[in-house]
This record gives structure tokens, sequence and C-alpha cells, in this order.
């Protein structure tokens, strides 16, 4: 019983690398005004008008991977053994994304996925 809250707790832990902010990429939130989405992200990569009134504001952003996870147990008459291996890695995609502004000047949805990556 004991391997299988380890290897829980583990998993769970490595599932949970995704949902950490890092200091250098603030996050993007629906609401945000278009003047602090500014000031945190820089001048975006291109504007262009959207048919709604409001504007399309392109900047690149990145996703990263899931974690590769390995698990394994082992178990025979004298004794017990489990293994977990994560590779977590900083590879990632990058691609323009609009960020669509209101034409009251905020951030609408919906949100693209990834970070924007700072220029």
């Amino acid at each position: 019983m004991r391997r299988i809250a380890i290897l829980a707790f583990l998993l769970a832990l490595v599932s949970l690398e995704g949902c950490v902010s890092r200091p250098d990429s603030p996050a993007l939130f629906v609401g945000m005004s278009a003047e602090r989405l500014k000031a945190r992200f820089g001048e975006p990569i291109r504007v262009e008008r959207a048919p709604s009134g409001g504007e399309d504001w392109y900047y690149s952003f990145t996703s990263w991977r899931n974690a590769d996870v390995e698990a394994s147990g082992y178990t025979d008459a004298t004794s017990h053994s489990v293994s977990v291996s994560a590779v977590i890695s900083d590879d990632g995609n990058t691609q323009e994304q609009p960020v669509h502004i209101s034409p009251d000047g905020y951030v609408i949805a919906p949100l693209p996925s990834g970070k924007i990556v700072p220029r």
C-alpha cells in the first residue's frame, strides 16, 4: 500500500509542474487592460483590426510538452521495490497567436494557450 502512495505522490508532483507560474512569465487573463498587457509583455509583434471593433494583438506564445513519466514495480517473496522516473523538458513550440482586445481596451476570451514569450 505504501508503494502506491509513494507512486501517486510522485506522479502528482510531476503533473503539478505545468501549474507552476514562472516569475518572468506573468499570466495573461481576461479583463486585463491593454495598457497592463503592453507593460507586462511589451509591444505586440503586430496589431490587426477585428470585425468586432476591437483589435487582435499578436504575441509569440510557447506551449510546454507534457512530462514523460515511467513507473515500474517489482515484488517477490522477500522484497518490494518501486521506481519512477520523469523527464521534464524546457523545449516547447513557439508560435504567433492573437490576444483579443475589446473596443473598450480589455483582453477578452478566448485566450491563446501557452505563455507569452517576453520580447
